[in-house]
């Protein structure tokens, strides 16, 4: 409702700025958060500026928000590193002014956002946030998917992915297997035999369990065939395919039930569709007819009064060629008329 009457909120909000009342943090908030659904980006930056000057601090929740508009109100609408550039100096602007509140959700949020969309380069920057920080400490799951993101992303990703396990261990954040399969699969991808090595060889210093993961990204890769280190014994081979199995059959079981009850779904739409059309026929024809008597065409009684017209206004003894040309006459007239209103 704020979006549609972004006006009216302009208009009573700074009404309340040139009162002997002043906005408290949620009244700041509300609008802030109406002129970002209304993608009034600057509007919205300068009340925060606003809350800076009167030593109030925008809440985690909406700095998110905040700096995720940004992002999305660069030029190439959300989807490049320049982009992501315009998120970084508001960032930097308003966490100098201390205008916006800095917490773990807010920085793997936007971490999350460069995951999302591919932006390498931008995630080395808020990666570079949560490593220089001596309070945030991020989670194994948020490396995991700058991980991912590395992979998708261009070359050097090998370098790029290095930096990030350095980043890890300076925070303490434990390399486990789920790790080690990402890396894994980049050597792969790569075909970096060599650092693939590496990493079995961390596997096996540090008593990590390979899993399935592990046993299907490494499974074909030719070059690395020879190392025994990522094939687990032959019995766990065997519970892990037949699963894969039960798994791929309960796929396409569920896939299978999806189309069928999509088909039926179809079916009854088309039959109720089908025969609401017919009652909306059937409707428009019988208020046709009712209003074409109500316009007075002609019924059974009036085309008998039709006949009785021709044959008074023909005699008898006239050539009967003629009385039934002027007959025929009268009654095409009398249905061109009872069809023009009809119509």
């Amino acid at each position: 409702a704020a979006t549609k009457n972004i006006d009216k909120v302009h208009y009573w909000f700074t009404e309340l700025q040139g009162s002997q009342w002043k906005p408290d943090q949620q009244t700041y908030e509300v609008v802030i958060q109406a002129y970002l659904e209304a993608r009034r980006f600057h509007d919205a930056r300068n009340v925060v500026l606003q809350m800076a000057d009167r030593r109030m601090r925008l809440s985690s929740k909406m700095s998110l928000k905040l700096v995720k508009h940004a992002y999305y109100h660069g030029n190439g609408g959300g989807e490049t590193d320049e982009d992501m550039n315009l998120a970084i100096e508001t960032y930097k602007e308003l966490n100098k002014r201390r205008a916006i509140t800095v917490d773990l959700d807010m920085i793997e949020g936007m971490v999350s956002s460069c995951v999302k969309e591919g932006l390498v380069q931008a995630l080395n920057y808020w990666l570079g946030e949560l490593d220089k920080s001596r309070t945030l400490k991020a989670s194994v799951r948020t490396y995991l998917k700058a991980l991912q993101a590395i992979a998708n992303g261009p070359a050097d990703a090998m370098e790029r992915a290095e930096k990030v396990i350095s980043m890890m261990k300076r925070n303490n954040v434990p390399i486990r297997i789920e790790t080690v399969n990402q890396l894994l699969k980049l050597c792969r991808k790569e075909q970096d035999v060599e650092s693939a090595t590496k990493w079995l060889d961390y596997v096996q210093q540090n008593n990590l369990t390979i899993d399935r993961t592990t046993y299907s990204t490494m499974a074909g890769w030719t070059e690395m065939l020879h190392d025994p280190r990522w094939m687990p014994p032959s019995d766990k081979v065997q519970q892990w395919e037949k699963e894969n199995k039960l798994h791929r059959e309960a796929l396409n079981t569920k896939r299978a039930k999806d189309r069928r009850e999509r088909g039926e779904e179809n079916d009854k739409k088309r039959d109720h569709d089908q025969k609401d059309q017919e009652e909306k026929n059937e409707t428009k024809k019988d208020n046709k007819l009712e209003d074409g008597k109500q316009d007075g065409c002609p019924d059974e009684a009036e085309w008998g009064e039709v006949e009785g017209l021709v044959a008074a206004e023909v005699p008898r003894e006239e050539d009967s060629n003629q009385c039934a040309g002027l007959r025929k006459t009268l009654q095409v007239a009398f249905a061109m008329r009872f069809e023009a209103r009809m119509l």
